[in-house]
């Protein structure tokens, strides 16, 4: 990972990435998700696929739908699967009476999101690097992240959605003084997205998304991620 920050090249490169269209999303204020931040876990059933789409096939897992930060356990808003070990816990902020609406959910459908280690296709993994790597960033582990409306009939996997506010802990081997974190995102379809951190939370990162994907954590040196959202917002 100390091999980043030499790696490390002009911003303006955002500008000439040859792959899939990139767009930074600036960091906001978390506070309206965590101001309803909760200490518990729960356990759920849901139907997914890491295709998307609908599925038939039901799993059952013991959810771990929460991060240790340097004020204590956040814990998810929204239950669901929360298997992803590559990070260091996962949860929503965003409080679960926005939830519905932000996810467009039908009556009788209820809310569920399933993180786990990802399981992504080349294309999808080769989307990511190559942004990564064209940016000069330090590459950490890859999740998927699903938002899920599940119903006695079933579930589907809801592809785009109104934006809600997410934290993830950054593992022991990826933190590093003067770094700053990021995530690059992928959806359906090859486009690619930064999502900023929002916190100030050297242990994790919070970050506002509005779709499903594939996820990387990613690391340059602290003003490098502000300085290419302000050549975006330029251009």
């Amino acid at each position: 990972m100390n091999k980043f920050f030499a790696k490390a090249t002009a911003v303006v490169m955002a500008m000439t990435l040859a792959a899939a269209p990139l767009t930074v999303s600036a960091a906001s204020d978390p506070s309206a998700g965590s101001s309803n931040r909760t200490e518990s876990s729960s356990s759920s059933s849901h139907r997914s696929s890491s295709k998307g789409g609908s599925s038939t096939s039901t799993a059952s897992v013991k959810s771990t739908p929460s991060v240790v930060t340097t004020g204590g356990v956040v814990s998810s808003t929204v239950g669901g699967s929360y298997t992803a070990t590559v990070v260091n816990g996962t949860a929503v902020l965003t409080p679960k009476s926005e939830i519905n609406t932000a996810f467009g959910l039908k009556n009788g459908e209820t809310a569920a999101m399933v993180v786990c280690n990802t399981r992504a296709g080349k294309a999808a993994m080769k989307s990511l690097t190559d942004a990564a790597a064209a940016l000069g960033l330090g590459m950490g582990p890859i999740f998927d992240v699903a938002a899920m409306a599940t119903s006695a009939n079933g579930s589907r996997t809801i592809g785009s959605f109104t934006q809600i506010s997410m934290v993830a802990g950054i593992p022991a081997s990826m933190r590093m003084e003067g770094a700053e974190y990021a995530i690059i995102r992928v959806i359906p379809g090859g486009q690619i997205n930064i999502l900023l951190d929002a916190d100030s939370d050297p242990n994790t990162i919070t970050f506002n998304t509005d779709a499903s994907g594939t996820y990387m954590l990613v690391a340059a040196p602290a003003g490098y991620f502000a300085a290419l959202a302000a050549i975006n917002t330029a251009n």
